[in-house]
């Protein structure tokens, strides 16, 4: 996220900087921005949790309608047909498994 900061002349491009002008090297201005980052992520996520989620059907936010006018049929909530994978014994294995 800090290198594609720096890519384009973004907030994160001038506090890298402003930190290098200062007199750190690139290494400690790298450093310092995704310091930067990873706070304002951190704190945004807490403030996301601090605020009541509308979720609709199945605990998700958006648009709830969406989901509501349209229910796939049964046979299709599972991933395909349900097979066993069990080995079964043959006829030329000499140590057949139990169980």
């Amino acid at each position: 996220m800090a290198t594609v900061q720096l890519r384009n002349p973004t907030e994160g491009r001038a506090y890298y900087d402003r930190k290098k002008t200062s007199g750190k090297t690139p290494n400690e201005a790298m450093r310092c921005l995704k310091r930067r980052l990873s706070d304002l992520v951190y704190r945004q996520m807490v403030n996301d949790a601090m605020k009541p989620a509308a979720t609709g059907p199945g605990g998700h936010q958006g648009n709830v309608n969406s989901l509501q006018r349209y229910q796939l049929p049964s046979p299709y909530w599972l991933f395909g047909k349900v097979t066993s994978r069990t080995r079964q014994p043959s006829a030329y294995d000499p140590s057949p498994r139990a169980g």
